[in-house]
């Protein structure tokens, strides 16, 4: 398979990182656990483990982050919000993704996908998995290793919702949700 923007992860493990940036796994590793003064930090990291709660991790980065690692683009990145980049990840047009397309995007084995079916909120149907966008989204929020060790990080900006043409006094703002 010739990689493409179509069928190439937005995800990287640790042997792509390595690859990328020609840093060592400890030093990666260090970066995603809240960083360091010489190497900087990786905000947008996911633990895609079957047990998140286990020593075993199985880390996940956000290609454009680890691209733009080093360079001026580095700080645009940090300066997303965990929707935006999740909007980078998962299409927001796609309502529901294949097995295969799952397997592809999180980098894992077909029986580690079973495994966490139950916490992405598969459905068997058609003799296939499907998984909702909405049941991805909440897994990525869940797992998502920046809540953990940056959680001063930016939730969406709340928007401002148009005001009401026969009362221009009131002004209604919506809370965005919150990670748990």
């Amino acid at each position: 398979m010739n990689p493409t923007a179509t069928n190439m992860s937005p995800l990287a493990d640790i042997k792509g990182v390595r690859l990328l940036t020609r840093k060592s796994a400890d030093a990666i590793y260090a970066m995603a656990d809240g960083g360091d003064l010489v190497e900087g930090t990786y905000q947008w990291v996911w633990n895609v483990a079957t047990n998140a709660q286990g020593e075993i991790r199985d880390l996940r980065w956000w290609i454009g982050e680890v691209l733009a690692d080093g360079h001026h683009l580095g700080k645009r990145q940090a300066a997303l919000s965990l929707d935006e980049v999740l909007g980078f990840i998962l299409p927001t047009k796609r309502r529901e993704f294949a097995s295969g397309e799952v397997q592809a995007l999180l980098l894992v084995s077909r029986p580690t996908l079973m495994e966490l079916r139950a916490e992405l909120l598969g459905d068997l149907r058609n003799g296939g998995s499907f998984y909702p966008r909405a049941g991805l989204v909440r897994f990525f929020q869940q797992r998502w290793i920046g809540r953990i060790n940056f959680p001063a990080a930016r939730p969406a900006a709340p928007r401002a919702a148009a005001p009401n043409k026969a009362d221009t006094s009131k002004q209604t703002t919506h809370a965005t949700p919150t990670l748990p």
